[in-house]
Parts: structure tokens; sequence; C-alpha cells
């Protein structure tokens, strides 16, 4: 039996929006700085949200914010001031609709022309909090591990692709 979970009224935690984590990872750190210059040097993936990654908060993301960041660590420099209202509010918006979108690809069968879609095998709750039954990991965080697929792929879409290439 498959439940779906239906995308208006999935309900995803709520994300904390801290300034100068550009990775995403909770806490501010060198690993910020080393995403920053992938971005901003060598196209590196963006930020999930540009108002968290302008870390000194002066309305602009460049190598600025990752020598405030390295001050503030190092070098006794001020902390990252936090977001206002408004900032918090743009993250959130680019957040929902990302959710939404991903939500859709969640529960959209395969497009190769069989009945499975992610949903069938991957629940979006902490391990242990579905009433269901399913053969996958759940996918709740899941953006935040550090490799998947029992460390075989180190990225989510990788472990997406591959499983809707050998599973689906």
């Amino acid at each position: 039996n498959r439940t779906e979970i239906d995308a208006r009224t999935f309900d995803p935690p709520t994300p904390q929006f801290l300034r100068g984590d550009l990775n995403d990872d909770g806490r501010i750190d060198q690993s910020d700085t080393v995403f920053a210059f992938d971005y901003l040097l060598a196209s590196g993936p963006a930020p999930a949200c540009l108002q968290v990654a302008d870390a000194n908060g002066d309305s602009s993301v460049n190598l600025a914010d990752a020598a405030f960041i390295l001050r503030y660590l190092f070098d006794g420099g001020d902390e990252p001031p936090p977001l206002s209202e408004d900032e918090i509010e743009a993250c959130q918006g680019e957040q929902a609709n990302a959710v939404q979108r991903g939500m859709e690809v969640y529960n959209q069968p395969d497009p190769g022309g069989n009945t499975y879609a992610c949903s069938t095998c991957h629940a979006t709750v902490p391990e242990g909090e579905s009433e269901l039954r399913q053969p996958g990991y759940t996918l709740y965080d899941a953006l935040r591990r550090p490799s998947y697929k029992l460390g075989q792929r180190s990225t989510f879409l990788e472990a997406a692709n591959d499983c809707r290439n050998k599973w689906m």
C-alpha cells in the first residue's frame, strides 16, 4: 500500500537561518568560508539563502563576507549580525518554494512509466515516526547528510538519480 503526502498539506520543519552559515550546517566555521570561495570564485553552488551568505550584513555577497567570517573566527572580530525579519521572510520564501517543488517530485511516479515514486519507499518524517513500514531510509533532513547510499554517493542528487535509474 502506498500513502502519498499532499504537497499542499505538508508541514516541513521551520528552517533556522544563521547569518554566515553559508553551507547551512547550523554553525559558523571555516567550512563556510570555503563554501563562499567556491561560490564566488569557482562557480560552486549558490547558498540556499543569499541573505545568510551576507555575513557582514552590508547587503552584498562578496569576498568581504568570507574575510568577515575569518576575522570573527580567528581574530576576535564581530559576530555576524542577526538577520532582519525581512531577510528571514525572504529566506523562508525561497525554502517554501523548494519544499513544494520537492514534494511534487517526491509524489510523482517515475517518468519512465512504472508506478513507483520516491514516496513508495521513503518517508519524510524522522526515522521511527511513520506508522508505515518503508524499505528506504527516511528523507527527513536528508540534505544535511555527509553522504548517501551507504557512502557510495556524495550528493543527494546523485543518490536520487541512482535510485530512479536502478530501482524505479
